[in-house]
């Protein structure tokens, strides 16, 4: 996410929350993809009252007739970073619909962007779906024939205790393989380790979390080669949203893709789908940077 919340206040984030729950609920419908990653978001969120209104209004998907009112303290760029927030969290599930793309149009004319800023904008967004079809393509090739998949989900319930601890190993790789583990990865580590059945080995991934230190990647054992295949799109997409793609990254990429003996053919598509990534959000990055408003609605974007 592009948004630094940890930075903002509860009554920003609990404004940025309701922005997400009613975009998602502008083509009334609402993916695995979108709630996984606006579940995320709540643990920022530290009122009790207002995360329990939110979660009803998440799950009765619920749209208030009220308009929501923009708060005032929130600078020109961080409005850009929940614009693209939103953005990206309508594409997540590899689908773009005529209201969903109303719904961001309304948004940009709400926050005042001025009309370049506001094509720009909706151009990342429209290569942003491009690029999600690259990765749905990708699963597509994970399914065997007459099995139907639509959304790149690792099925975690189909995994034994054992799978299980093997997968966490290798998020865990993914999140220290640049050395830095950034606030949204200490969320995911905390989920990867809910995972995990024995305290013991709960208690060594932590340890080797706290010592920035890689767990050994061995070769999963009785895990399906469509599902080795999500969990590598899963690394490849943790390292786009993380703006990674260093010499560290692709040698870990490649490591895995031995362990899992992926084909060539599929390694080399991902590969090309994971630069386009970093590619993209570098792109959104220096947009932002060059936000611009329409006299009188906004100041000028600050940092």
């Amino acid at each position: 996410m592009f948004a630094k919340l940890l930075k903002w206040n509860s009554s920003q984030i609990t404004w940025y929350l309701e922005l997400l729950i009613r975009a998602i609920g502008s083509d009334r419908s609402v993916s695995a993809t979108e709630m996984q990653l606006i579940s995320q978001v709540f643990r920022y969120l530290k009122v009790d009252g207002e995360r329990k209104r939110l979660m009803q209004m998440l799950e009765n998907e619920a749209q208030p007739e009220s308009p929501l009112v923009t708060p005032p303290d929130l600078s020109g760029s961080e409005l850009g970073a929940a614009f693209a927030d939103v953005a990206l969290l309508l594409i997540a599930d590899c689908e773009y619909s005529d209201d969903e793309r109303l719904y961001l149009e309304n948004l940009a004319r709400s926050f005042g962007f001025a009309e370049r800023f506001f094509n720009g904008l909706m151009e990342w967004v429209a290569q942003g779906f491009h690029w999600k079809q690259g990765q749905l393509e990708l699963v597509r090739q994970c399914v065997p024939e007459g099995e139907h998949l639509t959304e790149a989900i690792t099925p975690v319930h189909l995994l034994n205790s054992e799978q299980k601890l093997w997968y966490a190993e290798v998020l865990l790789s993914a999140i220290l393989a640049d050395g830095v583990v950034e606030q949204d990865e200490v969320y995911l580590l905390k989920t990867l380790l809910g995972w995990i059945e024995s305290p013991v080995d709960k208690n060594r991934l932590v340890e080797l979390a706290k010592a920035r230190q890689k767990p050994p990647l061995s070769r999963p054992q009785g895990i399906k080669p469509s599902i080795l295949q999500l969990i590598y799109l899963e690394v490849l997409y943790h390292f786009v949203f993380n703006g990674l793609f260093g010499e560290k990254e692709r040698e870990f990429a490649k490591q895995l893709a031995t362990a899992c003996q992926l084909s060539d053919s599929f390694v080399e598509k991902g590969y090309e789908w994971w630069h386009e990534g970093v590619e993209w959000k570098k792109g959104a990055n220096m947009l932002l940077n060059q936000a611009e408003f329409n006299l009188g609605r906004r100041a000028a974007p600050q940092g």
